[in-house]
């Protein structure tokens, strides 16, 4: 029974030393800017800071498959329901990297009181090394 636990333990361990070094970026958020309409930047922010780890897991996706995967995406991004995001302008040159992050910003719910708006946002993705 003992033999168990010390073979669980070493396949996990030669699992995780297999992978190698894990790619490594990092992700900043440019200021938000209403353009238009009454939604409180406050309420934005607070909508968009909680798509922060899933854009950061669309970058470590891309990472894996370049690590030099870098640059800024703009978006314009507008409506109530549904929102959209229009890219402005993309030094990426990653489609994947940049329809994921597009996509996840899609998914923002905004309530129907707050009416339609345009804000304006950069997602700069920066490697480590």
């Amino acid at each position: 029974m003992r033999s168990l636990p010390v073979i669980l333990c070493a396949v996990l361990l030669l699992a995780a030393c297999g992978r190698g070094p894990q790619p490594a970026g990092s992700v900043t958020y440019g200021t938000l800017t209403i353009e238009q309409g009454n939604v409180p930047s406050s309420v934005m922010n607070d909508k968009l800071a909680a798509l922060h780890s899933v854009i950061e897991g669309c970058y470590a996706r891309a990472l894996s498959k370049n690590p030099r995967a870098s640059g800024t995406i703009d978006l314009k991004i507008s409506g109530a329901k549904p929102v959209s995001a229009e890219v402005t302008r993309n030094t990426v040159g990653d489609a994947s990297l940049t329809q994921c992050a597009t996509q996840t910003v899609h998914s923002v719910q905004v309530p129907d009181s707050l009416g339609s708006f345009v804000a304006l946002w950069s997602v700069n993705f920066n490697p480590k090394g």
